[in-house]
């Protein structure tokens, strides 16, 4: 940024309407370029110099506090650790998203009244004339504590007149370690602009520069020329190469690596032959070639490099780009560009699809669990009833997705847990989902019988509940007479029921009931069975008295018989 600047103050005669007044100003001006950005400034905002930032302040023109331009700005650099990266994060954004206004511009040459936008306006309509974007550019430069002024002046393109068309704005940015850097959002120039931007005005704030240049937007008719003439004699000609990459300086172990490498040619010279070799850190696999070579690079001429390589290890990795090329009498010129990459353990996750949609306690279900990025592990899987009692835990070893198998033996909201463990290439996933159980119906199935014993009845569940359940049977009698009994079912579901003692004929109602539990819904079943008579029980037992003393008489009498008989005195 320019220390000292100067204003020359021109007194005129009364100028009457319709007349034309002219004002010839002659520059000498000598234009030199700074040396070339690179990665290697990576100094953060806590290394900008405290008296700098003043130029991180809100203008009338660079709402720094607008909550739009804030969040924006924020967003935009908030991964970013050096000023430098925000810078250009700042920049990519702004060439992307605000496109030249040109009807503006040319209502600008003819003198029309044409309105200032700022930033909040720039931003909102996604255009604007060099003056709006870079009250936009520096605006969000400012929003993330990045000092920023904006510059203005002429632009040579060539030697002679310079007139009020060429007027040109950009902004310059503070830069920790390497000081102020030319940034030309308009033009699409960053780091180096093409050495025929000449700066008159420095706004330090957006509203009171440092002095008025000849850029007017009021309406009335005006002309300006100016001589600039280079001081030629002290112009070094010949080619001045420089690489500027893009790229993510994130990657994670096993991801790749795409750095984009962009060789320009600066200088007013050809260069004729330029090589590029490239290395690597340990921990950074490069896929492509390492050498490339280019001839007749001439002035402002690109070309261009994507390399691609693999992160295999944590740790903070780097490419090496070494770049030399030809100059004049044999000479060469060599440069060194370092680009660093953090590299993290892998971010994972897992997810887990359930099945069926509709669980049902006591039927199979099954957990699906897929790993992103898929990689080898070891995983635990619990099982968690709604209770908060383990049901089960699985351990094994995964290639990245695997599927659990389980049989649910209660309803209510279930909880299942997947647990990854940190490795040297990932971080812990953990992994939580809940899902419903519902009760499961069973169906009651049952027939009655006649014998000689009695009413036998048979029946069993649907599904086998797996255990032993307290079945109710209800019998009711062609007379109206009702008869409880309870029944137990085995372990196969299947139970069996002895009726005995009732004589009747008609139609016998058999209701079955069960009351369900954590797991089975309720359940019944209701049928009739046709009587044709059967013992009665009084009857029975009537005839089984007798026998048994009937019974008891013989034994008796044969016990008599086999005493001795006594004789009479």
């Amino acid at each position: 940024m320019p220390t000292h600047t100067y204003l020359c103050l021109h007194r005129a005669k009364p100028i009457s309407p319709g007349q034309n007044s002219t004002i010839t100003i002659h520059y000498e001006a000598k234009i030199s370029l700074p040396s070339t950005i690179n990665d290697s400034f990576s100094g953060g905002l806590s290394d900008i110099p405290s008296a700098y930032l003043k130029y991180t302040s809100a203008d009338k023109y660079w709402e720094v506090n607008d909550v739009t331009i804030r969040s924006l700005s924020q967003n935009l650099t908030k991964n970013e650790g050096s000023v430098l990266n925000k810078v250009r994060s700042i920049y990519n954004y702004t060439i992307e998203r605000i496109s030249y206004d040109d009807a503006k511009f040319q209502a600008i040459l003819r003198g029309e009244p044409a309105e200032r936008y700022g930033a909040v306006k720039t931003l909102a309509l996604g255009r604007g004339v060099c003056e709006d974007i870079s009250d936009l550019f520096t605006t969000l430069c400012r929003a993330s504590g990045i000092p920023a002024i904006v510059v203005s002046g002429p632009i040579y393109s060539k030697d002679g007149e310079v007139t009020s068309a060429d007027c040109h704005a950009w902004t310059e940015v503070y830069i920790p370690g390497y000081g102020w850097l030319d940034v030309d959002p308009t033009w699409k120039l960053f780091g180096r602009l093409e050495g025929r931007h000449i700066a008159d005005r420095l706004s330090k704030n957006s509203s009171q520069p440092d002095y008025i240049g000849w850029v007017v937007y009021q309406s009335f008719s005006y002309e300006l020329k100016r001589n600039v003439k280079l001081l030629t004699g002290e112009v070094t000609y010949g080619p001045d190469l420089s690489i500027s990459a893009d790229y993510t300086g994130r990657a994670q172990v096993g991801s790749t690596v795409t750095l984009k490498l962009t060789v320009k040619n600066y200088g007013n010279g050809t260069a004729y032959s330029s090589n590029v070799t490239v290395s690597t850190s340990d921990n950074l696999r490069l896929q492509n070639a390492s050498a490339y070579s280019f001839s007749d690079i001439r002035s402002y001429d690109t070309r261009t490099i994507t390399l691609v390589a693999n992160a295999t290890a944590v740790g903070s990795d780097s490419f090496t780009v070494n770049l030399e090329y030809g100059l004049e009498g044999g000479r060469t010129s060599k440069r060194t560009f370092t680009y660093y990459v953090n590299t993290t353990k892998i971010s994972g996750m897992a997810t887990c699809n359930i099945a069926p949609d509709y669980i049902e306690a006591f039927k199979d279900a099954s957990l699906d669990y897929s790993i992103t990025p898929a990689y080898s592990t070891n995983v635990a899987v619990t099982i968690v009833r709604p209770d908060g009692s383990v049901f089960e835990v699985r351990n094994l070893a995964t290639e990245g997705s695997f599927t659990i198998h389980f049989m649910p033996d209660v309803s209510g909201l279930w909880t299942v847990r997947m647990d990854v463990p940190e490795s040297t290439a990932c971080g812990p996933i953990h992994e939580d989902r809940s899902f419903s159980v519902h009760k499961t119906s069973v169906e009651i199935s049952a027939s009655s019988s006649t014998s000689e014993s009695g009413i036998v009845t048979r029946g069993h569940t649907t599904p086998n509940t797996a255990r032993p359940i307290n079945i109710t049977l209800v019998y009711t009698l062609p007379n109206g007479t009702a008869l409880t009994k309870e029944v137990t079912t085995d372990t196969q579901g299947g139970f069996v029921d002895l009726l005995s003692g009732v004589k009747a004929e008609g139609n016998l109602t058999v209701a079955i009931f069960w009351s369900g539990d954590g797991a089975y819904l309720p359940s019944n079943a209701t049928f009739i069975t046709e009587l044709k008579g059967t013992f009665d029980e009084t009857f029975v037992i009537g005839v089984a008295i007798i026998v048994i003393v009937a019974i008891a008489a013989v034994i008796l009498l044969v016990k008599r018989r086999g005493q001795p008989r006594r004789e009479g005195v």
